[in-house]
């Protein structure tokens, strides 16, 4: 399956998009105050005039500059399209939930090559066919119940109305689920 919608879940994604770019701002900080020290204190750059000294500083801070626009670019990018594989199967199991919440045990979850979480989906769609495969027993089981209760009315015309509304009961059990 190929999804195109790479914003899945914006806050979240936005969340830690935030993170991953200020850890590059801090690191483009930390890396610009060393480089003017270095600069600064340099024992190479002291036969150098007070002008060629800033002109060094100044060629290395656009340098740094582009280099931080570059990296915050390859972050964002980066970000997006780790968050589509790992973020894409989150939502895929939150919707699959939200199904299996309202009754729905005939879901599948649709993941693509290459996303992340296989494994979690997988274990989700072993939970929700045993609850099926359990569910449908119990209805086998009911309508031999059913089958049994309606026998024994038939034998005793005194309890045929009790036992005709427990086989009744019997008959909605697992109606709230769609099985397939």
């Amino acid at each position: 399956m190929f999804r195109r919608n790479y914003i899945v879940k914006p806050m979240l994604q936005l969340k830690y998009l935030l993170y991953g770019l200020g850890l590059v701002l801090v690191s483009g900080l930390c890396v610009y105050f060393i480089m003017d020290l270095a600069i600064v204190h340099s024992e190479r750059l002291s036969q150098l005039s007070q002008g060629e000294i800033l002109s060094v500083q100044a060629a290395a801070r656009v340098a740094l500059l582009w280099a931080l626009i570059l990296l915050l670019l390859i972050v964002t990018v980066g970000t997006i399209l780790i968050f589509h594989r790992l973020i894409g199967p989150v939502y895929a199991v939150e919707k699959v939930l939200r199904m299996v919440a309202d009754g729905d045990l005939t879901v599948y979850m649709p993941l693509r090559k290459g996303d992340e979480l296989r494994e979690m989906a997988e274990a989700v769609e072993q939970m929700v066919g045993g609850i099926r495969r359990r569910l449908l027993h119990d209805k086998e089981n009911a309508l031999a119940c059913q089958t049994k209760l309606r026998q024994i009315a038939e034998g005793n015309p005194s309890l045929k109305a009790e036992l005709n509304d427990i086989a009744a009961k019997l008959d909605r059990v697992g109606q709230e689920f769609r099985l397939g």
